[in-house]
């Protein structure tokens, strides 16, 4: 062929098989049910003649619409459309039933069909290509990204890009997506989730085709927060995701992903001052990473076109992430860096409309935040260097930390603790709904983000731990965790705090055996909600029942001495948190009195005893549950709480409700009650120290002193004499 030749396609014969289309369009006509099997394979586009054509889609448009596909109704549609009149469409649809070989190869059939298709198209875009070069009016990476896309399209059986009339979009695309998403596998179509819940409420997800940017100040979060959506995009969706880095090094990234997935300090993974728990958390976090289909690329430099084809390269990619905006470089030359920015953006959405799947970019915002006075939350203007980002771009996403500008409050200007570790990310822009603003909270050290719980239960607890020095700053912290409602909803606030208050945290849980398959998947379930948390779990498994029998004691007992002992063994350093709350406190109060306790024993469970803890202390059960629905914390339910076998069991379920019943503020009260008890026993334990203390003399006690005192304090320095502890 001469150089300069361009192909004429009307001199060509077309691939086709004229047999194959007939046999698809016989089978469906003979059995209905073979319309799945082929429409796997092939759109109304794939049939070489108008009439084949014309013909699917009508049997499309009889299925999407509820009805069984007969020849009648198929031909309806066929004369409504003026393909065929009565006569002839009644003969060749008859023609075509008759001539079937086979219906159970119609796969087959459907095959051929997409082969000759395939074919058919790549001649077309050949010859596009052919005469496009030969024309010499455009650049030669326009029209090679142009055939790459066009090949890419053709591998992917998409359909050309032809004007597609309405009806035939709603019955081929439109009926076929809300197909998906609405059946079993619907989460396999809908949008990629972020991770983030709300986030995804006002998204539904990471879309296809849609251009993504992640606009903030420098330093505030911009490379972390995106990294968190590759991740989570690549491990909770199961997808594959390219991560485009034109900032940071391939080896920088991996560690932070690692680092936030084990749950420590970048710091530490940079100066290398890991410990052995540390160790062991990152050699898990390896483990859990290893399926994880996320990709980097740190090429600088590197344009859009460029990164366009090492994705179609890759392959199968889902969603792809660039870090940043500023340093992808422009195709040409141009007069300004806003021309620059205008073009990088339009193609970044062309590449995501191209290749049909998201596409996530950073971007800085200009300095016009930092001259709005005391507000400083960012505005879609605040993009920086060209306003075509805002109109490109289908979601806009700004970061927003209230602790980034504290250096510029003033002594009056009194920043709320909880604010130091809060993100918001503003929804700025949305195309497809509604815009808003979900607030995180901030593991800066990680770098790690949660959901932000701003609850009246949150800060209780925040409260509660500041007045009983709970959770100093650097203690280590070790939750024990059975799985209920109760333990759960105390790791989770655990973990809420844990970035703000600065504590290590950790969990415990014993398998008593008790309950046989129930207990083992009691504390899978932990072990999973631990992982997903990144703290790290001690499991003790035990024969409680035998232990019983072996120390003579009852269940219960025996069950209570070894979980403490465990707990206690684990590290005689760390506090012990446990989950009890409010109603705890009054069950353990009422059973003192009937076994006939002391006032002491009547002050029933304490904020603090020793190492242990209780952050639930003033926390009752109704705001657990309630905490646990709102915040989607899961738990599992322990069957043996309802077995009356147990003293505890028998007051929950027969005089706790009726407490309540005769008194709804019952657990209030108690809880006042038992604060006064408290405050008393403390100050009677008091006086009768200092009474022992001065009673005492060389040779024995002062019966003087002991005689003169009051009754109260006269009997406790008696019992106390003769247990041997004056």
């Amino acid at each position: 062929m001469a150089e300069h030749s361009v192909i004429q396609l009307d001199q060509l014969q077309m691939p086709f098989s004229l047999e194959a289309e007939q046999a698809v369009l016989g089978s469906i006509l003979v059995d209905p049910a073979c319309l799945p099997q082929a429409a796997v394979y092939i759109t109304p586009e794939a049939f070489y003649l108008p009439q084949h054509s014309a013909i699917f889609s009508a049997m499309l448009t009889v299925d999407s619409t509820g009805g069984r596909i007969d020849p009648l109704v198929v031909l309806d549609l066929l004369v409504q459309q003026g393909v065929y009149d009565n006569v002839a469409g009644r003969t060749y649809l008859f023609e075509l039933a008759q001539m079937v070989p086979s219906t159970s190869n119609v796969e087959m059939y459907a095959k051929i069909v997409r082969e000759k298709y395939y074919m058919r198209t790549l001649i077309n875009v050949s010859s596009e290509t052919i005469d496009d070069a030969v024309a010499q009016e455009e650049t030669a990476d326009t029209l090679l990204d142009r055939a790459e896309q066009n090949i890419y399209n053709i591998r992917r059986g998409k359909a050309t890009n032809a004007p597609s009339k309405l009806k035939d979009i709603i019955v081929n695309n439109v009926y076929d997506t809300l197909k998906k998403i609405t059946g079993e596998d619907k989460e396999l179509y809908k949008g990629y989730t972020t991770g983030f819940s709300d986030l995804d409420k006002i998204l539904t997800g990471l879309n296809r085709s849609d251009l993504v940017l992640i606009g903030a100040r420098p330093a505030m979060g911009k490379t972390s927060f995106a990294l968190n959506l590759a991740r989570n995009v690549a491990v909770k969706s199961k997808r594959k995701v390219l991560f485009f880095s034109l900032e940071m090094t391939k080896e920088q990234l991996a560690m932070r992903v690692l680092g936030t997935e084990a749950r420590v300090s970048s710091h530490k993974m940079r100066s290398g001052l890991i410990t052995n728990d540390e160790w062991i958390r990152l050699g898990k976090a390896t483990m859990a990473l290893n399926d994880c289909e996320l990709y980097f690329d740190d090429s600088s430099g590197i344009t859009v076109p460029e990164m366009k084809a090492k994705t179609r390269r890759l392959g199968g990619v889902d969603c792809v992430v660039i870090d940043y905006l500023g340093l992808i470089a422009s195709t040409s030359r141009k007069e300004n860096r806003v021309q620059e920015v205008s073009e990088i953006t339009r193609n970044l959405k062309m590449m995501a409309k191209d290749l049909n799947i998201p596409v996530v970019c950073c971007a800085q915002l200009s300095r016009a935040s930092e001259g709005r006075g005391k507000s400083h939350r960012p505005q879609l203007a605040d993009l920086r260097e060209s306003g075509s980002i805002e109109q490109d771009a289908d979601i806009v996403l700004m970061l927003y930390r209230p602790d980034y500008y504290k250096g510029e409050q003033e002594d009056g200007d009194a920043q709320d603790a909880a604010d130091v570790n809060k993100v918001e990310v503003i929804v700025a822009k949305n195309r497809h709904g509604e815009v808003g603003t979900v607030e995180f909270a901030w593991d800066g050290s990680t770098p790690c983000l949660f959901r932000w719980r701003p609850s009246a239960m949150l800060d209780r607890v925040r409260r509660t731990a500041a007045r009983y020095e709970m959770l100093p700053p650097g203690c280590t912290v070790i939750a024990a965790v059975s799985g209920g409602s109760d333990s759960m909803a105390m790791l989770d606030l655990l973990c809420r705090l844990r970035p703000e208050l600065g504590f290590c945290l950790r969990a415990a849980h014993v398998n008593h055996g008790l309950r046989g398959e129930a207990a083992n998947a009691d504390e899978a379930f932990v072990s999973a909600e631990c992982e997903k948390r990144g703290v790290p779990l001690e499991i003790l498994r035990a024969d409680i029942a035998a232990e019983a029998r072996r120390r003579g004691v009852g269940i219960e007992a025996c069950g209570r001495q070894v979980r403490y002992a465990f707990f206690e063994s684990l590290d005689t350093n760390a506090r012990i948190a446990t989950a009890h709350h409010l109603e705890d406190r009054a069950e353990t109060f009422l059973l003192n009195f009937a076994r006939g306790a002391s006032l002491r024993g009547l002050c029933s469970i304490p904020p603090v005893r020793g190492r242990i803890i209780r952050p639930l202390f003033d926390v009752t059960k109704a705001e657990i549950l309630a905490y646990c629905s709102e915040n989607g914390v899961p738990f599992v339910t322990d069957v043996t709480n309802a077995d009356i076998q147990y003293a505890r069991n028998r007051l929950r379920a027969q005089v706790m409700p009726a407490l309540q019943q005769t008194n709804a503020a019952f657990f209030a009260h108690a809880g006042a009650c038992m604060e006064e008890l408290r405050a008393d026993e403390a100050y009677l334990q008091a006086h009768t120290d200092a009474l022992l203390q001065a009673a005492a003399s060389a040779g024995g006690w002062d019966a003087r002193q002991l005689a003169a005192a009051p009754d109260p304090l006269r009997r406790r320095a008696l019992v106390r004499m003769a247990e041997g502890q004056g």
